[in-house]
């Protein structure tokens, strides 16, 4: 995947094409697309019907994604503890977002800017097994720009969902606050969140 970071760097011109846009944010075409319909990205159309991206626009986009901390995202419809104790401690270098409910969560995903390298989802599903989860885990199988690149889906004994085995994603089954906290822990030490 680019690095955002380096990318920032490079904005000179002052429009792209969607491709070269899409290249410097880490994010696909039809991402950039989204992001020019919904007002995040400024562009045009030109007459042959390709997208523009306004080059200022872009630099602010990618300001964005330089300065900003990366986003741990946790849908826990059943497990509460996330807002005390240790792992709000850990989380200290993310920005932490908990969902209780798939369809807020799903919203969230849909209108981040941008995709940070170092976004975290968290699907505890330790407790829960509705048709809510289940419809969660379809959409974000269906649609998988809106998954970051780094994904933890954790659930009591038993069977992961299915649909999570083509997921690139950490699996734990049972899933422990001491094995999420290891893996954040460890994606820290071994990817720095730093942007040195």
């Amino acid at each position: 995947m680019p690095n955002p970071i380096a990318g920032a760097k490079h904005v000179q011109r002052r429009w792209y094409s969607t491709t070269d846009a899409a290249k410097l944010l880490g994010v696909s075409v039809g991402t950039v697309q989204h992001m020019v319909e919904d007002g995040r990205l400024g562009g045009w159309k030109t007459s042959g019907g390709h997208r523009r991206i306004d080059g200022q626009s872009l630099a602010r986009v990618l300001k964005q994604v330089v300065t900003s901390k990366p986003q741990l995202i946790i849908y826990a419809p059943i497990q509460q503890s996330y807002s005390s104790g240790a792992l709000a401690n850990c989380a200290s270098d993310w920005q932490l977002s908990l969902f209780t409910q798939a369809m807020p969560l799903l919203v969230h995903l849909s209108k981040r800017t941008v995709q940070h390298q170092h976004d975290v989802l968290v699907l505890d599903l330790r407790g829960s097994a509705s048709q809510q989860d289940a419809s969660l885990i379809e959409q974000l199988t269906i649609s998988a720009e809106l998954r970051p690149q780094w994904c933890v889906v954790g659930c009591d004994s038993g069977q992961l969902p299915q649909s999570c085995e083509q997921w690139r994603c950490v699996r734990f089954s049972p899933m422990t606050d001491d094995l999420l906290l290891g893996y954040l822990s460890a994606l820290h030490t071994q990817h720095p969140l730093s942007q040195d």
